[in-house]
C-alpha cells in the first residue's frame, strides 16, 4: 500500500459530497446508465446467455482483440495491421454480421491480447473484463488508500464509468490501472515498476502524452529512463515475436489508415470522444477547421497544465491535473479511457480541507466542486446520447470541472494551503 497516497485524510461525515443521499445519487447514476446504455447492456447479457457467436456478442470490441490473436496464432500477424484484410478474414470467420472493426494499436499489445485467443470467446471476454475490472480496482486501492476504497460515494461516482467500460468490453479498465499504478509505485519510490506501468501504457501513447512533462517538471530521471528503457524492451520483444515487419507495417499502414478514420470517417465513435477535435467534427466541421480548433484550444491548455502543476505540491492533484488536461490536450479520447481521471477527480474531490485549520468548506466553492463533480462522473455514460442530440459539450464539462478544482485549489478553499500528502520527501520531487 502507498505510504505516499494513503496519508491524506478523508471527510465522511456531513460535508461528503450529498453524504445523506447516497442512495438516491446511486439510484440516479444506475437509471442513467441503464436507459442510455440499454441497447448495448441487453446485447451483451442475451449474447452471453444465447448458444454460439451471434451478432449480439460478436459485435463488441472485445472481438477485436480476440479475433486478432486467432490471426497471430496462425502465423500472421501482419495481417492484423492491414484493415482490408484483416477484416475480410474476421467477416469471414464470424460471418456478414460482424460490423466494422479496425486494429489501431502498437504491435506490442499484441502481447496481451494473444493468450485471450485461447480461451472461448465468451470465456475471453468475461476475463479480459474481469481481470482488467480487477487490476483497476486493485489499483484505486493502492493509490487511494482503504479509506477512499471504502467510501462507498467513491464507487458510487464511479459507476457510470465502470459500467460504460464494461458494456463497451474494451481496454479502459487497463489502460486506467496502469495510469495510477504508476504513480502510486513511483510515490512508493519503485521507479522500476512505475516505469513499466509506463512502457505498457503506451499501447495507447495519446493518454501518457503529459506525463513526460511532469516527469520533467519534478525531475524524475530515473522514472522516465525505466519507462524509456522498458518501452524499448516491448518494441523489441514484440519485434522478435512476430517479426520486424509488425512495426514497419504499423508506421506505414496501420497509422496513416487510422489517421484518415479519425480524421475523416464517420461512425458512432465521433460522438464517443469528448474532445474539441471530435466535438468539433460533430458539429459538422471539416477535418482542417477542426484541427485548427483543436490547436487553439490545446494551446493555452498546455500553458494552464504548466501553471496547475506549479501551484500545488500535492502529488495527488498534480496527477489530477495530468488526467484532466490530457483530455483537453488530445484529439482522439473516447468516454470510456475516463476511468484514470474519474477516479482522481473524485478522490480529490471528496478529500477534507486541510484538518489542521478547523474550518468548514466556504459554500460557493462546496455547491461548485458538488456539481462539477457530478456532472464529470456522469459524462462517460451521457456524452454519446447529448453529442448525437448535437451538444457535444463533453469538453466544455471538463474543462468546467477542472476550472472549478483550480479555483478551489488557488483560493485553497478545497485542498488546504500548502498541504502535502507525503509524510516524507519523495526522491525526484521538485524542492
Amino acid at each position: 500500500m502507498s505510504a505516499i497516497f494513503t496519508n491524506r485524510k478523508w471527510d465522511t461525515g456531513k460535508k461528503t459530497f450529498l453524504g445523506r443521499t447516497l442512495i438516491f445519487v446511486f439510484a440516479i447514476n444506475l437509471i442513467v446508465c441503464v436507459a442510455l446504455l440499454f441497447r448495448p447492456t441487453t446485447m451483451l447479457i442475451f449474447g452471453l446467455a444465447s448458444d454460439g457467436l451471434n451478432p449480439q456478442i460478436i459485435n463488441f470490441d472485445f472481438s477485436n482483440y480476440w479475433f486478432a490473436g486467432k490471426v497471430m496464432t496462425a502465423g500472421h500477424a501482419v495481417a492484423v495491421l492491414i484493415h482490408d484484410v484483416y477484416l475480410t478474414a474476421a467477416q469471414a470467420y464470424f460471418g456478414a454480421g460482424y460490423q466494422w472493426h479496425s486494429w489501431s494499436y502498437p504491435p506490442h499489445f499484441m502481447l496481451l491480447v494473444w493468450p485471450l485467443s485461447l480461451l472461448p470467446y465468451k470465456i475471453g471476454l468475461v476475463t479480459f473484463v474481469g481481470a482488467t475490472l480487477a487490476l483497476f480496482v486493485f489499483s484505486c486501492r493502492r493509490i487511494a488508500g482503504d479509506a477512499m476504497f471504502r467510501n462507498p460515494l467513491f464507487w458510487i461516482m464511479m459507476l457510470p464509468v465502470i459500467y460504460t467500460n464494461f458494456v463497451a468490453t474494451q481496454n479502459g479498465f487497463l489502460t486506467s490501472a496502469l495510469f495510477l499504478l504508476a504513480f502510486a509505485f513511483r510515490a512508493e519510490g519503485r521507479y522500476l515498476l512505475a516505469g513499466f506501468c509506463l512502457a505498457w501504457l503506451t499501447i495507447k501513447p495519446q493518454l501518457g502524452v503529459l506525463i513526460p512533462i511532469y516527469l520533467l517538471f519534478v525531475r524524475d530521471w530515473r522514472t522516465m529512463i525505466s519507462a524509456s528503457a522498458f518501452t524499448v524492451a516491448l518494441i523489441g520483444l514484440s519485434a522478435m515475436v512476430f517479426g520486424i515487419d509488425v512495426w514497419t507495417t504499423y508506421f506505414n499502414v496501420t497509422v496513416p489508415y487510422m489517421s484518415m478514420v479519425m480524421n475523416t470517417g464517420t461512425g458512432i465513435f465521433i460522438y464517443m470522444m469528448p474532445t474539441v477535435f471530435m466535438s468539433a467534427r460533430a458539429l459538422g466541421l471539416g477535418p482542417e477547421t477542426a484541427s485548427i480548433v483543436q490547436i487553439a484550444f490545446a494551446l493555452p491548455m498546455l500553458a494552464l497544465y504548466v501553471h496547475a502543476l506549479r501551484r500545488t505540491d500535492d502529488q495527488l492533484t498534480q496527477v489530477l491535473w495530468i488526467a484532466a488536461f490530457t483530455f483537453l490536450i488530445i484529439p482522439y479520447g473516447f468516454n470510456y479511457d475516463m476511468c484514470a481521471f474519474i477516479a482522481l477527480a473524485t478522490m480529490v474531490g471528496l478529500s477534507k480541507r486541510e484538518p489542521k485549520t478547523g474550518t468548514s468548506y466556504p459554500e460557493r466553492q462546496f455547491v461548485q466542486s458538488n456539481v462539477a463533480l457530478w456532472s464529470l462522473a456522469l459524462l462517460p455514460a451521457v456524452i454519446t446520447k447529448i453529442a448525437l442530440a448535437g451538444a457535444p459539450v463533453g469538453p466544455l464539462i471538463i474543462l468546467g470541472c477542472t476550472m472549478v478544482y483550480l479555483q478551489a485549489h488557488t483560493d485553497r478553499a478545497l485542498f488546504g494551503p500548502g498541504r502535502q500528502i507525503v509524510s516524507e520527501k519523495v526522491p525526484g520531487l521538485a524542492d
